[in-house]
């Protein structure tokens, strides 16, 4: 290929044919390295027909036109290689047995879908019922736990008394100086029996329990004046018996016998009769 002269330069016209010219043999070359590179087997791509026709990568993207025509050789090429033809698959409609087929499938899918749901549902709610009663449970416990807490401290603070001593401030001290001499001391029993009966009863039996440790030992001198309380025993009287049985016998307040009254009629009768022996 001839270069253009020195004299080319200053003349525009010289110029444009000098371009055009080159383009020419750009294109023969373009043409050339394309089948030799097609007739190589090689694969087309814009390095290997730039180094084969003597071009830059950049002169063939230059020209949208070669740019285009190698993208199409390229695929073309491809194609051919693997032998796939891409075709566009033909639309076959669906028949009324394989539509009904499907509609039914899809009922009962959505039949099965909406049991789960109301199961689900069910489920849901019976669990909020057993969280509201466990949240119930958990505050009622909290609360027990309080209110043991402050009896708890309560009792920690209180001064307790006992029932004894608390219910012997009641007593009269006439009947507590009596319960020291016969040697009583108060127990939650005997106390409430005092409280139930009258100061003039429980002087009495206590009376009575003196007259009966003159007589005999009782072990039990408590539980004698509980009893001598409770059934209004008095001292007792003494009742002649037979020698073997000295034992005297406590005669309650009401058991007390009555004196029997003589008559004036009566009282005549004895004189005359006494009169009579002297």
């Amino acid at each position: 290929m001839s270069r253009p002269s020195n004299n080319s330069k200053g003349n525009p016209e010289l110029l444009v044919k000098a371009a055009a010219a080159k383009k020419k043999d750009a294109e023969e070359r373009l043409e050339k390295a394309i089948q030799q590179v097609l007739d190589s087997g090689e694969t087309i791509t814009f390095n290997a027909i730039a180094e084969a026709a003597g071009l830059s990568v950049s002169y063939l993207y230059k020209y949208p036109e070669i740019k285009n025509r190698l993208a199409e050789l390229r695929n073309q090429q491809k194609a051919a290689i693997g032998g796939i033809v891409n075709k566009t698959p033909q639309f076959q409609p669906a028949t009324d047995k394989s539509k009904a087929v499907i509609i039914s499938k899809l009922r009962q899918e959505n039949r099965r879908l909406r049991n789960e749901n109301e199961d689900l549902k069910k489920h849901i709610e019976i669990a909020q019922g057993k969280v509201i009663e466990l949240r119930q449970v958990e505050a009622e416990n909290n609360r027990l736990k309080a209110r043991i807490k402050e009896l708890e401290q309560s009792l920690t603070n209180a001064k307790v008394t006992p029932i004894n001593q608390k219910k012997q401030s009641d007593i009269s001290s006439n009947i507590l100086t009596q319960l020291q001499v016969v040697g009583v001391k108060l127990n939650p029993t005997l106390t409430k029996t005092i409280h139930t009966a009258s100061d003039e009863i429980v002087l009495d039996a206590i009376e009575a329990l003196k007259d009966q440790l003159t007589k005999q030992d009782i072990p039990n001198a408590g539980g004698w004046l509980n009893k001598a309380i409770q059934e209004g025993w008095t001292k007792s009287e003494t009742i002649h018996q037979q020698p073997n049985q000295p034992e005297q016998k406590i005669v309650k307040a009401g058991d007390k016998p009555q004196k029997e009254q003589v008559s004036l009629t009566q009282l005549k009768k004895l004189s005359s009769i006494f009169n009579k022996d002297e």
